[in-house]
Formats: C-alpha cells, sequence, structure tokens
C-alpha cells in the first residue's frame, strides 16, 4: 500500500505537531525523506534510499527510485534506539528490532536521526 490520507482523528493526541494542510495530513505521510540503510545480509555499504512513515498504515516505507522496495508495519517494531554501528562513519544511526530482526538506518545529521525516533515511537 502506499500512504493514503488521513485526518487528524485517526491519530492519538500527542504534543508533537503534525503537518496538516485543511485539516489532512499530507498524503497520510507523517515524516519523508533520505536515510541510509545496510544492503543485504552481507553488504557492509551504506545505500541511501527515500523512507515514509505512513500514519494510517502505521508502517515504515521505503524506495529505490519511485519503486517501493519494502514496508515495515510498525506495530511489529521495538527498541527504538541511537546506534553506534559504523560510529567511524559520516552518518547518524539508530536501530529497531522488527520481531527479532535488527535494522540499523542512518540520517545525516543527529537533528534528522532525533526526528526519524520521534516520528517512529509516535506513530
Amino acid at each position: 500500500h502506499l500512504c493514503q490520507p488521513v485526518t487528524s482523528k485517526h491519530l492519538p493526541s500527542t504534543p508533537f505537531r503534525l503537518p496538516l494542510v485543511f485539516g489532512f495530513l499530507v498524503a497520510g505521510i507523517l515524516m519523508e525523506g533520505p536515510l541510509f540503510k545496510k544492503g543485504g545480509f552481507f553488504s557492509t555499504k551504506w545505500t541511501e534510499r527515500r523512507f515514509k512513515i505512513c500514519a494510517e498504515e502505521r508502517s515504515l516505507q521505503y524506495f529505490k527510485d519511485s519503486k517501493m522496495k519494502g514496508e515495515i508495519p510498525l506495530q511489529e517494531v521495538s527498541d527504538i534506539a541511537k546506534s553506534d554501528a559504523d560510529s567511524t562513519s559520516d552518518y547518524f544511526a539508530f536501530q529497531f528490532l522488527w520481531g527479532r530482526r535488527p535494522y540499523v538506518l542512518a540520517a545525516k545529521s543527529n537533528e534528522e536521526r532525533e526526528k526519524w525516533m520521534k516520528a517512529l515511537k509516535l506513530a
């Protein structure tokens, strides 16, 4: 599924401000932007992908070019935290568990990492 428009009544009340246009989240997207992920099981190279947190579906979607490559249901995500993975790189990593599988993503700045972690916890 791709993100669908949702109204603010579908979301829990929080102090976190959501981008609303005429009472609707823009395309149901809580947050969208580039993040880095490690590709495959044996790859150590960071690859940039476009990520979206979809409010109504409560999912994290990621894309290569314009094609969706994966979707993670956020109700199955736990243990969202900063990561020291690849602490020698220029990226600011964070991690979470999806079931038992660990995921490590990274942002270009500490501020972006904090925004993504907050949005993931909120969704």
